[in-house]
């Protein structure tokens, strides 16, 4: 049942999807007071935005094209492996 669920809602399109479209929007988006500091020409919201915006990307280059980006897919891999312990208490339980 868990694969069920893993495989519809949390694959590599929807994972990248959602955080290619967060990262855009923080990026890109309407201005936040909080963030609008600057760190030289880049502002705070700029790059924090560029985090999700850059590894969504990796993750639906990936997807798509089997291709990686160095640095960016180590911390996917991180976050995959992350992903699977925290599951498997779950997948446990049912």
């Amino acid at each position: 049942m868990m694969d069920t669920i893993r495989g519809l809602i949390l694959n590599e399109y929807t994972v990248g999807g959602s955080l290619l479209l967060a990262g855009f929007a923080v990026a890109f988006g309407k201005e936040w007071g909080f963030m609008n500091m600057s760190l030289g020409p880049v502002s705070v919201r700029t790059l924090v935005g560029l985090v999700p915006l850059i590894v969504g990307a990796s993750v639906l280059l990936h997807a798509v094209r089997h291709q990686n980006i160095p640095v960016v897919s180590d911390v996917a891999g991180y976050g995959e492996q992350i992903v699977g312990m925290v599951s498997g208490p779950i997948e446990a339980e049912l």
